[in-house]
């Protein structure tokens, strides 16, 4: 209920704007994100399920953490923070297979980190520009969304009663002012 009356003031208005756009331009990129995540979180789930070579000296130590105590969400989990810059790598070194693991935690920094997270502060930054752009247009679309909410609450004078108007404001254009513009440009 906040940020649905923090739209009330224009200064405000402009970044619910945002933010609800934000979430719209990332709702792709998060599914792509999560299926990343996934994919390394499989590979390390199932290089995990691997016995060691010697029983005894080594017994079956998880790769990663166990936080759920269910094997592949433990191992989604450790991949997500891994992408977020959690290197937990305690158990790498006694794993019978710890060159591939850490091919996988590398493989898994690059495309997390790096391409995945750089994608985001670009989607990000995309979409801000094209809500900079529009600041004034959207603080007034948000606040006329609220108005709207509440039209029932205004009364309007017997001429407007039971009538809608539209009104369209466009700055005024002059063809002398394209024509010099046109000239300096040359």
């Amino acid at each position: 209920m906040l940020y649905y009356w923090l739209r009330l003031f224009p200064e405000l208005a402009f970044y619910v704007t945002m933010i609800s756009e934000t979430l719209v331009d990332i709702s792709h990129f998060f599914l792509m994100f999560l299926m990343c995540v996934a994919m390394f979180a499989n590979a390390v789930y199932v290089l995990n399920q691997m016995e060691p070579a010697n029983k005894v000296d080594a017994p079956n130590e998880p790769i990663y953490f166990k936080a759920f105590n269910v094997p592949f969400i433990d191992s989604f989990f450790y991949q997500y923070l891994l992408g977020l810059g959690d290197f937990h790598m305690d158990n790498y070194t006694a794993h019978p297979a710890n060159v591939l693991i850490y091919i996988y935690f590398i493989l898994a920094t690059l495309f997390t980190q790096i391409m995945f997270l750089n994608m985001l502060i670009a989607i990000m930054g995309e979409t801000f520009g094209r809500v900079t752009e529009a600041k004034d247009r959207s603080a007034l679309m948000e606040r006329t969304h609220l108005y709207a909410d509440f039209l029932w609450g205004i009364t309007l004078t017997k001429e407007l009663q039971g009538k809608r108007y539209l009104y369209v404001v466009r700055p005024a254009h002059h063809e002398e002012e394209d024509q010099n513009s046109v000239i300096l440009s040359v």
